[in-house]
């Protein structure tokens, strides 16, 4: 492990050191201790300053430097030295003179050769005693200082910053002007100062109350307190009751006791003679108070403030107060509740005489996360949304905001989350919550369609039957909002949202699909008499026959004989094969029937006809089956068992 050893040592002690180290010289072996020798043959100058143990005609660092070198005998003086350096004239160098020339160079001394007789007697410091004084106006004050040395010779110069406001003699005596303030300043001869703020102020002609209206219920304990302006001063106030059958007032510290219900004046009159008053309505005590809520959580570091209500009398300031403050702590007189830990605690609001009323408050976890019920969403001009949010897990957060970046183009509500799209063009709507983390939704605004196609406008089916429609905008265009409906949902219904239509009885109705802001568009259906399953089936296949340019099929009642056969077996053998083991074509024979070519389509699950018939359509070797100009005739057979749906067809051409 390695370790570090620090010390501090002074900018002088460094600055000896390598001074010390610049002036080295070594002579001899390498052991010897090494030594500079100044010398001189020169006559020492009547003008050689003292101090100036380098005879460079002045006073500095280097010369301390080399009085430190000649007293740890790193340097040996010569006569210059010797003279120049004893600074105390006390026939030596050594540390006092350092002393001395640092004390010259800090300018706490004034001359070298230091002579203390003549030091004692510079001022060197002044400080009034005073630093700030308050008058009125026509008052006077002697200030007093203090200095040092105790041995200086004083005389101060006084002077006042705004003689308009106080003035000062050459004793130091302030007399006060008028209103406002004043800096009075002291300076020596040396220029040596001090400073001392008078504030003049003018007696007091108005008194400020700390209410100059309050309302109180019976035995509700209250105090005044008097003030005046900055301008003004009082120095003691006195309090009074208007009616002291309805409340009195301590004279001095302004406790107001009410005594019956009513309204009474008090009066504070201060010592200049100004007044204020105080007018106090006394009602009856409360015989109730409630919580605007009995339980509500928050989290940690998130902050809650309640409100109550008094009922039967008044108090002016219900106290606040916190089952457990390691949970929750709340300020006594606002009711601002702030969760401290996870826990639960009973927030209690109590009267001055003793009505309380409680809450349960839970206080969890700060989330650590926040998502929005959307991150993108595409609206047309006009539509609206509502977000929702979901916190991390087992956390909570009462105070959580709204925002958009560009209002422009969409509003949000900041505390409800309901989004509005009020112009094209993109946004971000964010969720903030009180602990800093966020989460935000991007959000696409179209034009308010302006049309809508459905397709295919024209429907013709059976009773029985389903259908499909669907819509379409211009492409600057959009509708989260809309919806399918029926003109008569006795002859055919259709899903609001999924354009799926099933037909209930015969006859012609709209389809109509309408957007957000009205705009519809219409889709004729005709239905037409039931048919059997069979003849569904029928129309299909020649429906799809007549793309290819092939001609019609036929039912023929036995090869339908043959497949309603054919469907109740594969119910239990879903084959080709038949469960005798014999070949599935065996069955039109059964019937009686002699082919010259055949084919069979089999199919399950499927409830309606237009489902199965689409998805032979869909199967290549199916749909060639369909399409065969080979065949002239089909049957078709339908089985359900358990909930399950079976399905044969035959294809056939006879002899």
């Amino acid at each position: 492990m390695k370790k570090h050893l620090m010390y501090k040592i002074s900018a002088v002690t460094i600055m000896l050191f390598l001074a010390s180290c610049l002036f080295i010289q070594t002579t001899g072996a390498i052991d010897e201790t090494p030594k500079i020798i100044l010398t001189s043959t020169a006559a020492i100058s009547d003008e050689q300053l003292s101090g100036d143990v380098n005879g460079d005609s002045k006073v500095n660092m280097t010369d301390i430097i080399i009085l430190q070198q000649v007293i740890s005998k790193i340097v040996t003086p010569n006569d210059t030295m010797t003279v120049c350096g004893d600074v105390d004239e006390n026939g030596a160098i050594n540390m006092s003179d350092v002393v001395i020339t640092q004390r010259y160079l800090a300018k706490q001394i004034s001359s070298l050769p230091y002579d203390a007789e003549k030091e004692a007697l510079i001022l060197r410091s002044l400080t009034i005693n005073n630093s700030s004084i308050n008058l009125m106006p026509n008052d006077t004050y002697k200030l007093s200082y203090t200095f040092s040395p105790t041995t200086a010779v004083v005389k101060l110069n006084w002077t006042s910053s705004d003689n308009s406001v106080a003035t000062v003699d050459n004793t130091g005596r302030v007399t006060a002007i008028s209103s406002g303030r004043a800096f009075i300043m002291a300076k020596s001869d040396n220029g040596v100062t001090s400073t001392c703020s008078v504030l003049v102020k003018s007696p007091a002609t108005s008194v400020i109350l700390s209410n100059d209206k309050v309302t109180l219920g019976l035995g509700e304990p209250y105090t005044l307190s008097a003030t005046v302006d900055d301008d003004h001063y009082a120095n003691s106030y006195t309090y009074t009751s208007s009616n002291r059958s309805i409340l009195y007032v301590d004279k001095n510290t302004g406790q107001v006791y009410t005594v019956a219900t009513g309204t009474a004046k008090v009066t504070c009159t201060a010592d200049t003679g100004a007044t204020g008053v105080c007018t106090i309505t006394v009602k009856t005590a409360p015989t109730g108070v409630t919580l605007n809520t009995d339980y509500m959580e928050i989290g940690v570091d998130e902050s809650y403030t309640f409100l109550y209500e008094i009922q039967g009398g008044y108090d002016n300031n219900p106290k606040f107060e916190s089952s457990n403050s390691a949970i929750g702590k709340i300020d006594e007189k606002t009711g601002r509740l702030v969760g401290v830990s996870d826990g639960v605690i009973m927030i209690r609001v109590i009267t001055y005489n003793e009505v309380a009323a409680y809450c349960t408050v839970v206080i969890r976890e700060e989330p650590t996360s926040v998502s929005l019920s959307k991150n993108s969403l595409t609206y047309g001009v006009g539509e609206m949304y509502q977000f929702s949010i979901e916190f991390s897990e087992n956390t909570y957060a009462r105070y959580y905001y709204y925002e958009s970046s560009n209002p422009s183009v969409v509003k949000v509500d900041k505390w409800s989350g309901k989004m509005e799209a009020v112009g094209a063009g993109t946004a971000i709507v964010s969720v903030n919550v009180y602990n800093g983390i966020n989460d935000s939704c991007m959000i696409n605004v179209k034009n308010a369609p302006s049309a809508i196609l459905i397709s295919p406008s024209v429907i013709n089916v059976h009773a029985g039957q389903y259908a499909n429609v669907s819509y379409a905008l211009p492409s600057d265009c959009y509708a989260d909002e809309y919806r399918y409906q029926s003109s008569n949902t006795a002859i055919a219904t259709v899903d609001a949202k999924t354009g799926r239509i099933e037909t209930k009885s015969s006859g012609t109705c709209d389809i109509i699909v309408s957007v957000y802001n009205g705009v519809t568009a219409t889709c004729k259906l005709t239905v037409a008499p039931a048919i059997s399953k069979a003849e569904e089936i029928l129309e299909s296949v020649n429906a799809e026959r007549a793309k290819y340019g092939v001609a019609p099929l036929t039912l023929n009642s036995a090869a339908t004989a043959a497949s309603q056969i054919r469907a109740r077996e594969l119910a239990s053998s879903y084959s080709h094969t038949r469960p005798n083991g014999t070949s599935c074509f065996t069955a039109l024979s059964d019937q009686g029937l002699k082919c010259i070519s055949s084919a069979e389509n089999i199919g399950y699950g499927y409830i309606y006809t237009q489902d199965v018939a689409q998805a032979w359509i869909d199967s290549p070797d199916h749909h060639k089956n369909m399409i065969n100009a080979e065949y002239t005739q089909m049957g078709v057979g339908y089985y359900e068992k358990d909930g399950s749906t079976f399905w044969s067809e035959f294809f056939v051409r006879l002899k």
